[in-house]
């Protein structure tokens, strides 16, 4: 079978392949095939001795290097070297004292006696072409798959490999490997139409789970009466390479662009992977993702990656997240995790029905943390959890918190599923580091600060704790969609955002950002009700608020003043937050407030009045008083809702009333414009009736 069918993994075009950063190299060569389109097959022993077979050659990994253990296994099994052996399937028994190899298009099986350094033909087993091939680790049996009808059968391995058939699948046209988990459910891929290669290289496979009871019966000989489950319908993929399982009933399947996942229920992820590689192009062939292999002892995936043809093969891990199973709330614990292991350089996993929430009781570690299913809250609000590349992932329908101080210690993408919120109460330090969000669900910041740059997948992100105003503070921004059609939402709520870009301001992202927002307030029909930047406040309240922005470099350089930061005419912080000349500001705040300190006052009114109807140097790239329809006019509009705001006394946060007294009236040369803007207000409130002079100002 080409690797096109055996290899290559090609999930929903909706399923996104993480970054390379999720598995580590540890750096060590892996033997390479002889031949472009043959595998090196991995294998590990219960005590977590790592092997390969290449060629004719069985390697054992020791001293950080791989080692010939059996070589010259043609000549040993047949007296002859030119004996075809594609190994793709391999599997070592569980005390590491022998080995099995399909040999592939040939259809023989191998078995490899590693203290006798001896290899023999079992002959009974001879198929047309036998790949799926896995060892179980309870009695020793052998089970094996004939790819082209993915036949299960039982090898006969006292007697030269008689074979037991166990199980027909209706409709099968091909699979290939198969697995076992530590605690003997055999899992099977099974393939039940044949793709419409070229134009459609999917195929669509379901995966069978035999469970510990049907291997008992048929280690003893009997037919057993326990029936497979099918947990995986239709996933649609281009052939499965390499398959394993671990004792949480995770699969994982191994293809040339990525390590996939399939959970219990039949869920198609990912764990990690290389973007770069498409699949189905025949130039990536001898780079990507080789061989599969599952350690019980490290509780880690193996297997073998190179990016490019010019470098070696080399061993990667991914170390598999450990799941919380808490006998009491102490996340420091490692008896509250699986297998007795804390977090740590490990990504945490909480599933199922919360019984125990776990809480931290000092700063914590983890590579990452995934709620797979709603309802968890993690306590400990006194302390931090550092974070890295796997992020925060949330599933289920409804919500699960994080009270404690979040950190990034890398790069990471957080999936928020369908129906999901998730909500962090503490503050996040990005460490400098760039979060991506993805998922259709709801990510809820509160403070967030310190982030290289924050991407907008898909879904939505708010910036609102559970009490005041939110801040959220990063060195970039990037919303999916078109520039003018954002598919993401940025919600900033009642809080607001400092974009802290570098180089000439010129340069800056402002551009970008205004269409955004605008984009977020969709129009005056349904004001604050599109994607891009909004506000929910806004939304729900659109005769009071609106986001407004501003530049400070453009500012600068306009007018030559410098509204927030060092020596700033409106505070030396925005939000509690530093700020420098070369930051876009946003903020939500009373329609009206042009400076963006949270009251409309005379300051605001002098802005508007300045700018009233007038021309203006193309590119004035603040909001200069344009808080109506963003579309460069400064005009009745605008002044009528400052004027009524400013009669009105808004002061944001603050309860609205009557102006305190004389001394917050506006100067005569403004009181004109606040009458007649009001008067406009009332006769034209939220649509345009008659044409804008000529001479608009852009903001």
């Amino acid at each position: 079978m080409s690797r096109t069918l055996l290899g290559s993994l090609a999930v929903l075009a909706a399923l996104a392949v993480p970054a390379a950063a999720d598995m580590q190299n540890l750096g060590i060569v892996v033997p390479a095939p002889p031949s472009l389109w043959q595998y090196t097959p991995l294998a590990v022993d219960a005590a977590g001795k790592v092997y390969a077979f290449a060629d004719d050659t069985l390697y054992g990994l020791a001293g950080g290097a791989f080692a010939p253990l059996v070589s010259g296994i043609k000549q040993l099994a047949w007296g002859d070297d030119d004996i075809w052996i594609d190994p793709s399937g391999f599997a070592v028994n569980a005390a590491g004292t022998l080995a099995y190899v399909a040999t592939g298009y040939s259809g023989r099986l191998l078995e490899v006696n590693l203290a006798a350094k001896s290899a023999r033909e079992l002959t009974g087993a001879a198929l047309a072409a036998n790949y799926g091939l896995a060892v179980d680790p309870i009695y020793g049996k052998v089970f094996l798959t004939d790819s082209y009808t993915q036949d299960l059968y039982l090898v006969d391995t006292v007697n030269s490999g008689g074979l037991t058939l166990m199980k027909q699948f209706a409709g099968a046209v091909f699979g290939s490997g198969v697995a076992f988990s530590p605690a003997g459910e055999l899992v099977v891929p099974v393939a039940t139409a044949l793709a419409k290669w070229p134009t459609d290289d999917h195929y669509p496979v379901d995966l069978y789970r035999f469970s510990k009871a049907w291997l008992d019966e048929a280690a003893a000989g009997k037919t057993p009466t326990a029936q497979p489950a099918c947990f995986g319908t239709g996933l649609k993929v281009s052939g499965t390479g390499f398959i394993v399982a671990d004792s949480k009933g995770i699969t994982y399947l191994q293809a040339a662009d990525a390590i996939y996942t399939v959970d219990p229920n039949g869920n198609l992820g990912a764990a990690c992977g290389d973007p770069s590689i498409n699949v189905f192009d025949w130039d990536m062939a001898g780079r990507g993702f080789m061989g599969l292999a599952y350690d019980p002892v490290e509780y880690r995936l193996l297997f073998a990656y190179r990016g490019s043809t010019a470098t070696d093969w080399t061993l990667h891990e991914y170390r598999l997240p450990t799941a919380w199973t808490g006998a009491d709330n102490h996340w420091d614990t490692p008896a509250n995790w699986w297998n007795g292991t804390a977090p740590g350089v490990r990504a945490a996993a909480f599933s199922g029905t919360p019984a125990v929430q776990p809480a931290l009781y000092r700063d914590e570690t983890a590579a990452g943390v995934g709620f797979r299913s709603a309802g968890w809250a993690v306590g400990g609000s006194a302390f931090t959890l550092s974070v890295g590349a796997d992020g925060i992932d949330s599933a289920g329908s409804g919500m699960s918190t994080v009270a404690p101080g979040v950190t990034l210690t890398a790069d990471s993408r957080w999936t928020v599923g369908s129906g999901n919120t998730l909500t962090l109460n503490g503050a996040l330090d990005g460490g400098g580091r760039v979060l991506t969000k993805e998922g259709p669900g709801t990510l809820r910041l509160g403070r967030a600060g310190n982030l290289a740059g924050l991407n907008l997948d898909a879904g939505t992100v708010v910036v609102q704790p559970a009490a005041g105003p939110g801040v959220l503070v990063t060195h970039a921004l990037s919303i999916a969609g078109s520039g003018t059609a954002p598919s993401a939402t940025l919600d900033l709520a009642n809080g607001c955002m400092i974009i802290d870009y570098t180089g000439d301001p010129a340069a800056s992202p402002f551009e970008q950002v205004k269409a955004w927002i605008k984009a977020g307030w969709l129009g005056p029909d349904a004001p604050w009700c599109g994607t891009g930047i909004t506000s929910t406040l806004a939304r729900d309240n659109p005769d009071l608020y609106a986001v407004g922005f501003v530049d400070q470099g453009r500012l600068l350089a306009e007018t030559g003043e410098l509204w927030y930061g060092p020596g700033g005419t409106r505070g030396e912080t925005f939000g509690g937050a530093e700020v420098d000349e070369t930051s876009i500001l946003v903020k939500v705040t009373y329609l009206g407030d042009v400076d963006l300190d949270g009251k409309v006052y005379d300051d605001d009114v002098a802005i508007m009045s300045g700018n009233y109807s007038k021309t203006g140097p193309t590119g004035a790239e603040y909001w200069n008083g344009d808080i109506f329809g963003f579309d460069g006019w400064v005009y009745d509009d605008e002044a009528g809702i400052v004027g009524g705001a400013y009669n009105n006394g808004r002061l944001y946060g603050e309860p609205m009333g009557a102006l305190a007294g004389p001394g917050a009236m506006p100067e005569p040369a403004t009181l004109a414009l606040i009458l007649a803007g009001g008067a406009a207000l009332a006769a034209r409130r939220r649509h345009h009736s008659q044409p804008r002079p000529e001479g608009p100002r852009n903001i």
